[in-house]
């Protein structure tokens, strides 16, 4: 634990105003390096409070300082992180919140640092919400900050990290009642098609399932032309690493997803996939898609196109996956249950007719 015998010091040094530029810069290195020494609550506290102090004392030259040694930690938590890292960037971040008296270059650097840190405490629930407590607090009582903010997150380098601080303006913006413009939106929509649909590796769940906000604002139109094409590529060419993000999207919309049902899921190869990871994700979509789909005639359709696949499908896994009981919502008529049950009738292999039975006896 941080002692008084060490605090005293630097409390005294905080007196002297003829402090030296280098004197400073070490001064506010020597603190931030506790940042993986000191665990305690206790001693977090008095590292933060002399921060604090010093930016209050020493104003722009302390912020100046306290960036560099921020910007130095941001790259050990740039690949987001566990739990363990989640509680040393939520302290991380909060040392960045204390960086206010900066140019817009500066302050540019700053945002950087706290969309790294946020992101890092993405695996850990709590963390994330104190994050995103401590962020919003932020931009409460610096407002200025907040629009600057808003007004260069854009610029940076499009990444998860940064699709997930938008988010959290989205929240602020939520909390405040009030609505980014139509550009904007558009360009938080272009940053997720870069990030997320148009990416050739597997997205961190766990942190994109906390970006959901950025959909709030989405329409029929932002999504049919934006949204629309570069999800049904992204199944078409790459269902195995997007699969599981492109359900998750679907679940969170604001839409009703009728008029696309059919469509994205005619692009979709993933449930008859020699994967089980792969034909897991698109029942999970199937599943988004049937609770976003009101209109009965589509659900009807798109459950007869499912049922229809069944007859090119060799494996058994591959038929289970048609009709796990994820399809559950589509099964809101008699009619369907007895399309259904036809279809099972009409194949020989005994794990069908048990997974049809199962279906019946939920839908009793």
């Amino acid at each position: 634990m941080l002692t008084g015998s060490y605090y005293k010091p630097l409390d005294h040094t905080r007196l002297d105003t003829r402090i030296q530029d280098e004197a400073l810069s070490g001064l506010i290195k020597c603190l931030c390096d506790t940042l993986f020494i000191y665990l305690d609550k206790a001693s977090k506290n008095i590292v933060e409070g002399e921060l604090h102090r010093l930016v209050d004392v020493y104003g722009k030259v302390a912020c100046k300082w306290l960036c560099s040694e921020i910007g130095a930690l941001r790259a050990y938590f740039a690949g987001h992180g566990s739990k363990a890292q989640g509680r040393h960037a939520l302290t991380a971040l909060t040392w960045a919140c204390l960086a206010t008296d900066c140019n817009e270059v500066t302050q540019k650097e700053v945002l950087l640092s706290l969309t790294v840190f946020l992101a890092a405490t993405a695996a850990d629930t709590h963390l994330w919400r104190c994050a995103l407590k401590r962020l919003l607090k932020f931009w409460t009582v610096h407002p200025s900050l907040c629009d600057l903010h808003c007004s260069i997150i854009l610029s940076l380098e499009p990444s998860l990290s940064v699709v997930c601080m938008l988010a959290a303006l989205c929240t602020k913006l939520l909390k405040e009642q009030k609505s980014p413009s139509v550009d904007v939106q558009a360009k938080m929509l272009d940053v997720y098609c870069k990030v997320v649909l148009q990416s050739r590796t597997a997205i961190d769940m766990q942190l994109l399932g906390k970006c959901g906000s950025i959909f709030t604002w989405v329409t029929h139109e932002s999504f049919s032309t934006q949204l629309l094409a570069p999800t049904l590529k992204c199944l078409l060419r790459n269902p195995d690493e997007l699969i599981h993000a492109v359900s998750w999207m679907v679940s969170v919309l604001p839409i009703d997803c009728s008029r696309y049902s059919l469509d994205i899921l005619k692009k979709s190869v993933g449930l008859f996939s020699s994967q089980p990871t792969t034909r897991d994700g698109m029942v999970g979509l199937v599943s988004s898609l049937a609770r976003q789909t009101s209109d009965g005639q589509v659900a009807f359709d798109v459950l007869g196109q499912l049922l229809a696949e069944l007859k090119g499908l060799k494996l058994a896994e591959q038929r289970v996956s048609v009709l796990q009981t994820h399809f559950m919502p589509f099964l809101k008529h008699l009619s369907f249950f007895i399309m259904l049950l036809h279809s099972c009738k009409a194949k020989v292999h005994s794990l069908d007719v048990a997974n049809c039975k199962f279906v019946q006896l939920k839908c009793c």
